[in-house]
């Protein structure tokens, strides 16, 4: 008997499965990122990069392996028959010409560096105890060992295995191809007794599970490497898989918080829990709830079918992604589906919010579109925000939501997520077509994009987008804001200006150029490029900081301004400043504040949203929605370079939106999307939601959405997602991704 059957193949999900999905044009697998969304496409490789980083890939190499790898994942809308792991299996046959002994040698020294450095893993599922109790009663083991980073727990799981006298075998695969997680296995020397090591030849990623012949049919199986997550299905006998949460099928299937959570889990035979984790659509069942149930219950909870699983044990369901010790007011009644249960429960979440707060309205809707398409809608609507404390959570670190919470402190509330921040994608744009100006470059990502003013200081705004400002008094204000008059004090420079020197045709002896002064609006947005500050001494301006200073022209950038001089001027106010043979100085001794005119009156205020709704006016057809998204600058080519996936278009994705009545109600709104029960909603949608919802609406803004939109309840640190999380690259539906913008309303204290 082999451990798994005829049937098995070297990957998890078919793509086949993504055929109606946006998931069809993205992949991602150990470090390889493709996003083909139409736009603006991103593929990256880490390995190959940080090799290249090192020396030991050249420049004209990665260039070239890049062409080879974009040629093979374009294909990718029409894959349907791979996995994500048998495509991986393809990138490493083109990766192997680039594989030298020099590659070899970094990539071993910098295994051992990693392990020198003694990585703690953090606790997630851990079922050890029912393996070591299955062990006492049997004499045989397989283990078989893909990541060399869990080469340690693999030799410590062997060691133990044979102090109790059990005849235990250890797979191990060669290093056929330039990947790392099979680098250093070599280390096992000296720790396997050579009689029970079986070296499996490398040529293919991955173990051939349907050919490695049981010894008896208690054997235990344990599989160290996230490749099992997907590999161990309807296995022939019982089994354990060991692993990190790096991957997405992984964090599909634990609900994983972090990605350095360490795993021990239990996977019976015959028992494939794959075939319920879509990866696209919510997935009330992982093996976190599973391992809560069993810890309690038994093994035998795993031949239950799931929905007898809900109706017998609910409230392990019900917490879902929250602490399973956290106390929970809610209750949930017998249930037909999965789609049913969360209803329920989101019901019961409502229905509790307004005994706490009468004055919050919550609910939950599907509305149908202008074709009889579905689209599920969360929403909750304040009478008087004044009476609760609003809140922005703006980082440049993407933070993970629930952990977040959990040491926030706050006892309840509601979250949702807020506004646009610059992405790894919109940033590797930007320093591409700076590839040739290096010093005009960004070093990081992560920020809010546009007009920002809080506790840390004060932004300049990049077009004329709308803004949301909150007063001191708590009352919430919608406004576009637009570069105009202000005082800077550049290292301790003060500087005055008056609206008519931004983005003025006369420069004069100080200017500032903001990306809003560049109309142009074409399809090959990114081939736009603006030059300004010919003969002038220019600051190059992003964010909160100064990132380039140059005595000569410089790249207008799409996500910051251009503080621009005469010589004769700068020469008086920085005559000690020196500049390089192409015209640049020293960015990083510069540092500045910034007040603006009219922006004292607000306790924080953020732009870069868009109006769909302005002062009782609905941009409701494609012409008056375009026309405003013009004057506010969303369709310029600069603003486009700095969309991920072309926020301007009027397409269906998952959205969030705020917005006022003319009775002075806050309301805001999340709908779901990219799945078979939410398609999503474009802008016309949202504004007819919004109506249908609210009837007399003033003000509507659309704020960042897509895979960011959500919305939550805060119950005592624990988030209880109440909208349907969609996918992203990088993690499944249903799990909330790290986000760099929270809006968050809580009580007063």
């Amino acid at each position: 008997m082999k451990i798994a059957t005829k049937a098995f193949r070297f990957g998890s999900i078919q793509r086949k499965t993504y055929k109606r999905y946006i998931k069809r044009y993205l992949y991602r697998y150990r470090g390889v990122n493709a996003d083909l969304v139409n736009g603006n496409e991103f593929i990256v490789d880490e390995l190959m990069e940080e090799l290249c980083a090192h020396g030991t890939v050249s420049k004209a190499e990665l260039e070239t392996y890049y062409l080879a790898l974009a040629e093979m994942l374009h294909a990718l809308p029409q894959m349907e028959e791979e996995t994500d792991e048998e495509i991986y299996r393809e990138v490493l046959q083109i990766r192997e010409i680039y594989r030298t002994a020099a590659v070899d040698r970094y990539l071993l020294k910098k295994k051992k560096e990693m392990n020198c450095k003694n990585w703690q893993p953090v606790q997630g599922i851990d079922q050890s105890k029912f393996f070591w109790e299955a062990a006492e009663k049997t004499g045989f083991a397989t283990l078989i060992l893909m990541d060399a980073e869990l080469l340690q727990a693999c030799a410590d799981t062997y060691l133990k295995l044979k102090e109790m006298g059990i005849r235990t075998r250890v797979f191990i695969q060669k290093q056929r191809r330039l990947d790392t997680s099979v680098t250093g296995m070599d280390s096992l020397q000296g720790l396997i007794d050579p009689e029970d090591r079986v070296d499996v030849d490398g040529e293919n990623f991955g173990f051939p599970l349907h050919e490695i012949e049981l010894q008896a049919t208690d054997e235990l199986v344990v599989g160290f490497g996230e490749w099992f997550v997907g590999a161990f299905r309807t296995l022939s006998v019982n089994a354990y898989l060991v692993c990190r949460s790096q991957e997405i099928l992984t964090r599909a299937t634990t609900n994983s918080i972090e990605k350095e959570e360490m795993h021990w889990i239990y996977v019976p035979a015959a028992y494939d829990l794959i075939a319920s984790i879509p990866v696209v659509e919510r997935a009330v069942v992982n093996y976190r709830v599973l391992s809560w149930i069993s810890e309690e219950h038994g093994l035998e909870i795993y031949r239950l079918p799931v929905l007898e699983l809900m109706n017998r044990f609910p409230t392990y369901f019900l917490h879902g992604s929250s602490n399973l010790n956290s106390s929970l007011p809610f209750q949930v009644g017998p249930t037909e589906s999965e789609e049913d249960f969360l209803g329920n429960k989101n019901k019961s979440i409502f229905k509790w919010v307004q005994k706490q707060a009468p004055d919050i309205e919550m609910g939950a809707r599907t509305i149908l579109d202008r074709n009889g398409n579905p689209m599920k809608v969360t929403f909750a609507k304040l009478a008087r925000l004044q009476a609760y404390k609003t809140r922005v959570v703006s980082t440049e670190k993407a933070q993970d939501i629930r952990s977040f919470f959990r040491e926030s402190g706050i006892d309840y509330g509601l979250a949702m997520n807020y506004l646009f921040f610059a992405t790894d994608k919109s940033i590797a744009t930007y320093n591409q077509m700076r590839k040739d100006r290096p010093l005009e470059q960004v070093d990081r990502s992560g920020w809010h994009i546009d007009y920002r003013k809080n506790e840390a200081g004060e932004t300049f705004p990049l077009y004329a987008k709308a803004a949301m400002g909150a007063d001191e008094d708590g009352e919430l204000h919608f406004f576009r804001k637009r570069l105009g008059a202000g005082v800077i004090s550049l290292n301790d420079q003060r500087i005055v200006w008056q609206e008519n020197q931004v983005d003025s045709e006369e420069a004069g002896e100080f200017c500032i150029f903001t990306p809003y002064g560049v109309k142009t609006d074409t399809e090959d947005y990114l081939s736009t490029c603006v030059v300004v500050g010919e003969d002038r001494v220019n600051l190059v301006v992003v964010n909160d900081r100064v990132v380039s200073i140059r005595k000569g022209g410089v790249m207008l950038p799409n996500i910051g301004v251009v503080l621009s001089f005469e010589e004769k001027g700068w020469n008086q106010k920085f005559p000690l400043e020196r500049f390089d043979e192409q015209g640049y100085g020293c960015a990083e001794t510069f540092h500045f504040t910034l007040s603006l005119e009219r922006a004292a009156a607000y306790r924080w205020v953020y732009g870069g949203a868009m109006f769909l709704i302005h002062k009782g006016e609905a941009f409701d057809t494609e012409e008056k929605l375009m026309a405003e998204f013009r004057k506010e600058g969303w369709l310029s080519d600069l603003s486009k370079q700095t969309q991920d996936s072309e926020t301007f278009r009027l397409e269906k994705h998952p959205r969030s939106m705020m917005g006022q009545t003319q009775s002075g109600e806050f309301f805001m709104v999340v709908c779901s999307g990219r799945s078979k029960h939410s398609v999503g909603a474009d802008y016309l949608d949202l504004i007819q939601i919004a109506k249908d919802l609210f009837n007399d609406v003033e003000m509507l803004v659309n704020v960042d959405g897509g895979a960011s939109s959500f919305m939550g309840l805060i119950h005592r640190g624990e988030v209880l997602e109440l909208s349907d999380v969609t996918f992203t690259n990088d993690s499944s539906a249903g799990t909330l991704r790290p986000l760099n913008s929270i809006f968050t309303i809580t009580t007063k204290k």
